[in-house]
C-alpha cells in the first residue's frame, strides 16, 4: 500500500479492475481501523484523514448504541467466508457486539448494487442442473465452431466451475477463438439460458430460503459512493422467497419474497460466456 492508493477511492475504475482494487480499498479500511496507516499520510493527503473520520464514524452508528472503549477489525473475505469483515466491539478488552461486515463500492443501498451473492448454477435447482443440460444440448454446438471434439461429460462437468481454462482442450480453445465466434458463441448460449429457465428449471426454494438466512442475515454493509459512507442490510422477510414470479429478459428469474422487495437471480456465466463457470448473479429490487 502507499499513499497515493487513496485516489481509488475517489476515481471509478474500469470493470476489469474491480476485484484488484475492492482489494485495496478492503485493505485500506483494515489498516486504518488497526491504525497502521502511517500518520504522515494524513498530514500529506487530507483525504486519507477525511476517510478515517467518516469510516469510524459509520462504524460508531452500527454499535448498537452501546457503550464500549474500543474497536478491533479481523479481515476475512474469500471464498471460505460470506462477508469481508469482523468488527468487534470492546470493553476492557472485552468482546461486547460484533458485527460482520461486507463492504460494497459506488453504492448507497443494497438494492442498486449488481449483487448480494454469487454461487454456482448448479446449487438451488431440483430438476437437471445447468451445466449439465448446455452439454446434453449445446456443446456440440460448440465444438463445431471451433472443430474439436467433445469432452467426456464427467469430466466436462468436473472442470466447468473451475477458473482454469488449461482443464480440458476445449476450454482453451473457445477462449483462444473467442473474437472469431463471439457473436455465434453469444446466440447458443443466450438461447441455451432461455430455454432452460422457461422450459427446465425447478427451484429448491427451501434450500434458497436456508442459504440466504445463513449467509445474509447477520450480515451488515458498509457501502461508500460519492465520498460518504452509508449501512444497509438484507430484512429476514425480503429473504423469505415463496415464488418465481416470471423470467426477465430471458435470462433473470423474478422471485417474490415475503415482503415488497423481489429477488433477481442472473443466470450468466462468469469466466467468458459458455466456457467456465455458469453462476446465478443474485441482486434484489426494493419496492416501496
Amino acid at each position: 500500500m502507499n499513499i497515493t492508493d487513496i485516489d481509488i477511492f475517489y476515481n471509478i475504475n474500469e470493470k476489469k479492475d474491480n476485484d484488484k482494487n475492492n482489494k485495496i480499498r478492503e485493505s485500506i479500511i483494515y489498516s486504518i481501523i488497526k491504525n497502521t496507516i502511517p500518520e504522515e499520510w494524513y498530514k500529506e493527503d487530507i483525504r486519507w484523514l477525511e476517510l478515517k473520520v467518516k469510516l469510524f464514524d459509520i462504524i460508531k452508528n452500527l454499535s448498537d448504541n452501546i457503550d464500549y472503549d474500543d474497536i478491533d477489525i479481523i479481515l476475512k473475505g474469500g471464498r471460505k467466508f460470506n462477508y469481508d469483515f469482523e468488527i468487534l466491539y470492546l470493553s476492557e478488552s472485552l468482546i461486547i457486539n460484533r458485527k460482520y461486515i461486507e463492504f460494497k463500492y459506488n453504492t448507497y443501498m443494497i438494492d442498486k448494487y449488481p449483487q448480494f451473492l454469487s454461487i454456482s448454477a448448479n446449487k438451488f435447482i431440483k430438476s437437471i442442473d445447468y451445466a449439465e443440460y448446455f452439454y446434453n444440448n449445446y456443446i456440440s454446438q460448440l465444438a463445431k465452431l471451433i472443430d474439436i471434439d467433445i469432452p467426456n461429460k464427467k469430466d466436462y462437468l468436473k472442470s466447468i466451475y473451475s477458473n482454469d481454462y488449461s482443464k480440458l482442450p476445449i476450454f482453451e480453445k473457445l477462449k483462444e477463438n473467442e473474437l472469431l465466434i463471439m457473436e455465434k458463441k453469444k446466440e447458443i448460449v443466450s438461447l441455451s439460458i432461455k430455454k432452460y429457465l422457461t422450459d427446465i428449471i425447478e427451484l429448491d426454494i427451501d434450500n434458497m430460503n436456508k442459504t440466504f438466512i445463513e449467509k445474509q442475515l447477520n450480515k451488515d454493509y458498509i457501502l461508500y459512493y460519492k465520498d460518504k459512507f452509508y449501512t444497509d442490510k438484507i430484512r429476514k422477510e425480503e429473504l423469505e422467497i415463496i415464488g418465481i414470479e416470471k423470467i426477465k429478459n430471458n435470462n433473470t428469474l423474478v422471485l417474490n419474497t415475503n415482503s415488497n422487495t423481489k429477488i433477481l437471480m442472473l443466470l450468466r456465466w462468469k469466466n467468458h460466456i459458455g466456457i467456465l463457470y455458469p453462476a446465478w448473479q443474485i441482486s434484489i429490487i426494493r419496492y416501496k
